[in-house]
């Protein structure tokens, strides 16, 4: 049971209880003034020495239920990783662009279609799960075309490539090092994560040889976040979020994910510790271990307590919420994302506040109190429609619809039902007569 799990973290830290951000006292004026440094994760004094720096993390607004990475270190002279598509983009390219609308026209032809002698009616089956197919293609397919012209990332591969090998025989480990992870970050930017891994292996082997931490943890990092990756990829504008299939194949990588992510537990500095219990949470809530899932995002909201990162908060108490509502578990995770939402409109961060308003509209939903739904929607809808969010405008108008029919349907269906047993009354009375 997750309940009461925000006020239950932050009372043991510390041992006097400890307000989170906006959860105002007597004399708080619910004023917040965010600088840079509320989206740093520094770590503690946990170092070995030579340890290059801290732990920071890569996204400047790092989302819930999305898998965190951590930034390489400036003196590692990483290449710049392609910006994740937002939820946004992903939501248009699945469900709202022309070829999402092609791909629906066709599955409902071949539903239409009679079946054919002998089949038993595997054609239109055949013609749904082709076009989930394509539906994930066109996904990757926009992956592929957002990270731009594939020709420099390979010509890119081919030259770290040859700097590591000349590295590896004068003996240069830290540039050897450089190399490999050089050559993941580029292989990542393909979306080739198979290949990816195998770099990170590499530079793995390294760190552990110069015995940095910190960097090693990196390496963790990073194979744990491609296993996830790889499992599950992004689909309709979330990368965990409603209820999945995980096949086995992808359940054996999430188990291998989990294991990186817990070797980078183990060596972690304080911002190291919360990336690896939040990637560690999701990936347990995927297999539908929800209980330990739980226990790591709270660990998580420790972390970013004594850190003092809203932005951390705003992290951990919002996957709590996802995975309490998943749970059925409606009142924590109501509370949960209510201090999510306080969290995100601080920092100012807009598509986090927009998808913070659209999950307290399916709680309000499920609830059944469908006004409350209709609030909290037309509010995501106002944020969606001012940051141009139009794929992520249109689903939500959807459900605003669905929560208006909702909030009728019982008053509609008792209409309809005196209505007919006005009309079988009087058929009967005038039969008689």
């Amino acid at each position: 049971c997750l309940s009461s799990v925000v006020p239950a973290v932050v009372a043991s830290e510390g041992g006097s209880r400890r307000r989170l951000p906006m959860e105002q006292g007597p004399e708080d004026t619910g004023d917040m003034v965010v600088t840079q440094e509320s989206y740093e994760l520094p770590g503690a004094d946990q170092r070995g020495e030579g340890a290059t720096t801290t732990t920071q993390l890569a996204e400047q607004f790092p989302q819930i239920d999305m898998p965190l990475r951590v930034d390489p270190p400036a003196s590692l002279k990483a290449p710049e990783r392609v910006e994740a598509l937002s939820r946004d983009r992903q939501i248009r390219d699945s469900a709202f662009s022309p070829h999402a609308f092609s791909l629906r026209s066709s599955v409902t032809q071949r539903l239409s279609e009679p079946p054919v002698l002998g089949t038993g009616g595997g054609n239109a089956s055949r013609g749904v799960s082709e076009a989930r197919g394509k539906s994930k293609t066109k996904i990757d397919s926009s992956v592929a075309a957002h990270s731009q012209n594939q020709a420099p990332h390979k010509t890119a591969v081919s030259d770290y490539s040859m700097l590591a090998f000349s590295s590896q025989r004068a003996g240069k480990t830290q540039m050897e090092g450089q190399a490999y992870l050089a050559i993941a970050i580029t292989l990542d930017n393909m979306q080739q994560y198979t290949k990816a891994i195998e770099s990170y292996g590499k530079f793995l082997s390294v760190c552990e040889k110069m015995g940095d931490p910190v960097i090693e943890g990196l390496a963790y990092n990073c194979l744990g976040v491609d296993c996830m990756l790889m499992a599950c990829p992004p689909s309709e504008g979330s990368q965990f979020e409603g209820v999945r299939t995980v096949t086995p194949e992808s359940q054996a990588t999430l188990k291998r994910a989990i294991r990186y992510h817990q070797r980078h537990l183990d060596i972690a500095d304080d911002g190291g510790q919360f990336v690896a219990h939040t990637n560690l949470g999701l990936c347990l809530g995927l297999l539908g271990d929800n209980q330990p899932a739980a226990q790591h995002h709270q660990e998580a909201l420790r972390v970013a307590i004594r850190l003092q990162s809203f932005s951390g908060q705003s992290i951990a108490a919002g996957n709590l919420g996802l995975l309490a509502m998943r749970q059925g578990d409606l009142g924590t995770a109501k509370a949960c994302m209510d201090q999510h939402l306080h969290l995100v409109q601080s920092l100012k961060d807009a598509s986090a506040e927009t998808n913070a308003w659209t999950q307290l509209g399916h709680l309000a939903n499920l609830e059944g109190d469908f006004a409350a739904a209709v609030t909290a929607y037309e509010n995501a809808s106002q944020i969606a429609e001012q940051e141009g969010e139009i794929g992520t405008l249109k689903r939500i108008i959807c459900n605003i619809g669905v929560a208006r029919g909702n909030a009728g349907l019982a008053d509609h269906m008792a209409s309809l039902g005196a209505f007919a047993a006005a009309g079988y009354g009087g058929g009967a009375a005038e039969a008689s007569s």
